[in-house]
């Protein structure tokens, strides 16, 4: 999956399902055309991590705004997910850890030799840095 239309079909799904829950949702695009590309299976995994980052925003959070920032770096795609909402205690952490949430999105990263990792506290919001590493292009010959 080339990796700019993987970006679009996510900033669409994502800015759709924040704004139908009336929370604003922004979701910043690099300027450049990206030339990478994602595994299929890493475009699937990806959108599932996205998918349960916005059911947490929509349902517990309270949030109001969301933004998602997209950086290339060292054939990686890290993607930011940031909210003001309520922020997550430590013993609800824990709890969503041992159901499907956070630690569904985490083992999903992991899958794909990528990282999940959630910063929050109660009253600050909630961070999501997502990191995938990306296919490298075919070296020339």
């Amino acid at each position: 999956v080339r990796l700019d239309d993987a970006l679009a079909d996510w900033r669409a799904e994502f800015v759709s399902r924040l704004s139908q829950a009336g929370i604003e949702g922004s979701w910043s695009l690099p300027e450049e055309e990206l030339g990478q590309t994602l595994a299929a299976r890493a475009f699937v995994q990806a959108t599932r991590i996205l998918r349960e980052a916005v059911n947490n925003i929509i349902t517990p959070s309270g949030a109001t705004l969301c933004t998602v920032s997209t950086e290339v770096d060292d054939g990686s795609l890290l993607l930011v997910l940031r909210d003001d909402g309520r922020g997550i205690a430590p013993p609800d952490e824990e709890r969503l850890d041992r159901g499907h949430g956070l630690m569904t999105m985490k083992q999903r990263a992991r899958q794909l030799k990528g990282q999940c990792l959630v910063e929050s506290g109660p009253g600050l919001g909630t961070v999501v840095r997502l990191t995938i590493p990306l296919d490298r292009p075919d070296e020339p010959d």
